[in-house]
């Protein structure tokens, strides 16, 4: 750590955000296709944009999003997780981020 008048910098070598910036693969944990939700959205724009690496919707409801197989719960993923997207209701936030850390997932986004 560096301290920089009253800034405290971290010295974090760059590759540490490989994970949130240059994914291998992303997980939309609380995907669902219903129209007009931002789960939806973030889905389909990895798709349209052309992501290039898995992608793996996670939601209990549904077996299949967007043409994609879904998974219960990133825990149910058989393939390695870069990034999670999170976008589950305010009170299971913790326990999703707990079962990202239990997986190995090495960035994460709240929304």
């Amino acid at each position: 750590m560096t301290m920089s008048s009253d800034r405290v910098l971290l010295d974090y070598p760059p590759e540490s955000l490989d994970a949130v910036f240059r994914p291998q693969s992303m997980a939309v944990i609380g995907a669902t296709p219903k129209p007009g939700t931002i789960g939806r959205q973030i889905l389909h724009n990895l798709i349209d944009y052309e992501f290039v690496g898995p992608i793996f919707p996670v939601n209990p409801r549904h077996s299949v999003i967007h043409s994609i197989k879904c998974y219960p719960t990133v825990l149910d993923i058989p393939d390695p997780v870069t990034l999670a997207y999170i976008i589950v209701p305010r009170d299971a936030v913790l326990d999703t981020i707990d079962q990202c850390a239990a997986k190995g997932v090495k960035g994460v986004v709240v929304i």
